[in-house]
């Protein structure tokens, strides 16, 4: 399976350059499918022109998965926009649309209405053997390729409302990151649905009480059997050592 990811923050918000460095840590990770770094781009207040260069180049290198992932400001013009940059550049969320068959986008930004961490160490790619990891990009691969073609969008919060966060991050992405991980009993993914549902309670909850607001964040997928679901994460269960 050939795979990008594409991580991008507007470090003008606050937390937004913690939160695409948590999203490479994880990936890179056993359980978040032992991506290469060859595999993930991150890019920081990139400009509009080298941001929609990036896309087209993923849109013609045949991808059969994408993750795209952006921290920062954002609003809602008929579909959620983001600022990507401090210098107030834009693009809308419909940029993202059929880069590959399969893709997650998850949006860690505010979806008002207009009125118009630690980075990844190379530490994370020693911790399995090249034969483990091996194993876990061709397991998480086949688990993948098994999923219907499909798009999943996970939204920070709903249209008309604000996605909170502080030094640390943004609330919702720390906790789906969390909760990527979190897998029921004798299972061997998490499904990004899942993951989501489970972090979204969490994330309106530490909004209202840190913040006195409402965020519920929100998701766009197909209505398919769990096995035909994007999944999020693998087990790695079979490496650990307790």
């Amino acid at each position: 399976m050939k795979r990008h990811a594409l991580l991008i923050c507007n470090n003008d918000a606050s937390g937004a350059t913690h939160d695409i460095d948590k999203w490479e840590k994880f990936l890179v990770s056993g359980e978040g499918g032992a991506w290469e770094r060859a595999e993930i781009q991150k890019c920081v207040n990139p400009s509009l022109a080298e941001l929609s260069s990036a896309l087209y180049r993923i849109k013609g290198d045949g991808n059969d998965f994408v993750i795209v992932a952006f921290a920062g400001h954002g609003e809602w013009k008929r579909s959620t926009v983001l600022e990507i940059n401090p210098a107030g550049e834009s693009i809308s969320e419909t940029a993202f649309n059929n880069l590959a068959s399969r893709e997650i986008v998850c949006l860690d930004c505010c979806r008002g209405v207009s009125r118009l961490s630690e980075s990844a160490t190379e530490a994370q790619l020693r911790m399995f053997s090249a034969n483990q990891r091996s194993y876990l990009r061709q397991a998480y691969d086949n688990r993948m390729m098994q999923a219907l073609p499909q798009t999943v969008k996970l939204y920070a919060c709903q249209v008309g409302e604000s996605a909170y966060g502080d030094n640390n991050g943004g609330f919702y992405t720390n906790h789906l990151l969390d909760k990527a991980t979190d897998l029921l009993p004798n299972t061997d993914f998490q499904t990004v649905v899942r993951a989501h549902n489970l972090a979204a309670p969490l994330t309106t909850q530490e909004t209202l009480i840190k913040e006195g607001e409402q965020q519920h964040p929100d998701v766009a997928a197909a209505r398919c059997t769990i096995q035909n679901q994007l999944i999020i994460s693998i087990s790695t269960k079979m490496f650990r050592i307790y």
